[in-house]
């Protein structure tokens, strides 16, 4: 079973077992053209081409799951020995001549991976448990693997290194945090009641008082031994998880909802209720619809791009709420005026200061079409509506260029030139919040919205005038 869990269908590790006394080392590990690999796979009874293999497992519902990985390779991975037999053709099927059978005195374990620690895990665990059937228990002859020099092992280039690595690892686990997680005090369970327990997992186990720690020694069958926290988690076991009290918390909480996530809702329902369709669009769009559609320019600091984009659907995440609203209207041109349509949700952005290089926004967007007219009176209304819903009043008269001050608890619009809206027909809105002790946060913008420009309406083949707003719903919550 480990070619599904830890090998993950044998994308990371490929086992292969052989008899070695049928094989003559030292044994070659190549990257071959598919056509000048031939050999006899295990279980058939003639030759084949690597080409002619593939297109043999393709009918084969037990194998055609594991042909994908090299298939459409220039090159294919083959381990030959000395005399140019082929001991297998990772990571699809081992060669007919060096099987195993009932007589076999000397196995040969191979594994052939993409992630060396995973081919580690995986080799030590099969020589722990080959060992025990050997004629000196838990024996093993290491072998030198010569990796070459050059870029294709870049961390191990010109090394030899002997495998497997059959040392043992020491982890360091605190008494008090053992103690603490498992639930139990210092007189219920001391350290060497610990060292007890964890011996019975097969963790050998020394208490050392200066550091009041335990020193764990991890064995090569205990690849899941990875923290303190399994340490715990491994004398909770032993202790037997059922021996241990139930308690009532010494802290009474309430869980509740995320404000972010409750303003949503809120949007949601005040959308729905002026008569909007929700809709929920794909979270990746096309480069073309988040700024060539949009008479946008893409400066390289914006957009998060997907690296090996398997269609131009999907290039990259997308900035914008309005794309997705403006495609959705364009796929149901056949329904009868007006379209009105709203989306709540995330878009992602470039930011240099979040420890992955981008963040999400929550923006709260709506479309609308109405016939004989662009809609611009009716998403104006619904601007109004969604900052009455956050307590903000409209301050007197529009902001200029040079004063863009709104009051405390106001909101305000400043007309904009934003290339995906018509001149003179579009605005900014600023806003400033207030805090829950009645603070003002400060003046901040928190979208845009009006007529939608009639370029735009064309790359998304609308027939009809359409007025959008998207809003930050992020500068409603301290978050």
């Amino acid at each position: 079973r480990m070619h599904h869990n830890i090998c993950r269908r044998r994308t990371l590790v490929a086992i292969g077992t052989h008899d070695l006394d049928t094989l003559a080392p030292p044994f070659t590990y190549e990257a071959r053209r598919p056509e000048d690999i031939k050999f006899r796979p295990l279980g058939e009874d003639r030759e084949f081409t690597a080409p002619e293999l593939m297109v043999h497992y393709d009918k084969d519902t037990k194998m055609n799951k594991f042909t994908p990985i090299i298939r459409n390779e220039e090159r294919y991975p083959v381990l030959y020995d000395s005399q140019g037999r082929v001991l297998s053709l990772p990571p699809i099927i081992n060669g007919h001549h060096s099987r195993m059978g009932p007589d076999i005195k000397n196995i040969l374990i191979e594994c052939t991976a993409t992630d060396l620690t995973k081919a580690n895990i995986v080799l030590n665990t099969l020589v722990a448990m080959f060992s025990g059937y050997c004629a000196k228990p838990f024996t093993v002859e290491p072998v030198t693997v010569q990796y070459p020099s050059g870029p294709s092992h870049p961390k191990l280039a010109g090394q030899a290194i002997s495998y497997p690595d059959l040392s043992d690892g020491t982890l360091h686990a605190d008494v008090g945090y053992v103690q603490r997680g498992v639930g139990l005090p210092p007189e219920e369970l001391p350290p060497a009641k610990m060292v007890e327990l964890l011996d019975r997992m097969m963790l050998p186990t020394k208490h050392l008082p200066e550091q009041n720690v335990l020193a764990v020694t991890v064995p090569i069958t205990r690849s899941d031994i990875l923290h303190a926290c399994d340490v715990m988690e491994d004398v909770a076991i032993a202790y037997s998880i059922n021996k241990i009290p139930r308690v009532v918390p010494f802290v009474k909480s309430h869980g509740g909802q995320q404000p972010l996530n409750a303003l949503q809702e809120l949007m949601r329902h005040e959308l729905a209720a002026a008569g909007y369709t929700e809709t929920l669009c794909f979270a990746l769009c096309s480069h073309e619809e988040a700024f060539a559609a949009m008479q946008l320019k893409d400066d390289g600091k914006t957009a998060v791009t997907i690296g090996n984009p398997k269609t131009t659907d999907f290039e990259l995440c997308r900035t914008s709420l309005v794309p997705g609203l403006l495609k959705t209207a364009a796929s149901n041109r056949k329904l009868a005026l007006p379209w009105k349509y709203f989306e709540v949700s995330d878009i992602v952005l470039q930011d240099p200061s979040a420890d992955v290089g981008a963040k999400n926004e929550r923006r709260v967007s709506a479309v609308c079409m109405l016939p004989g007219t662009s809609g611009f009176e009716q998403i104006h209304g619904l601007v109004d509506r969604i900052m009455v819903t956050q307590g903000l009043a409209r301050q007197a008269g529009t902001l200029t260029p040079g004063a863009t001050d709104v009051g405390p608890g106001q909101y305000s619009f400043l007309l904009s030139e934003h290339p995906s809206f018509f001149p003179g027909r579009q605005a900014q809105v600023f806003v400033n919040t207030l805090t829950p002790a009645g603070k003002p946060n400060g003046t901040r913008p928190a979208g845009h919205f009006g007529m939608v420009h009639p370029d735009v309406l064309k790359a998304f083949d609308l027939p009809f005038p359409a007025s959008a707003l998207e809003i930050d719903l992020e500068v409603f919550c301290d978050i």
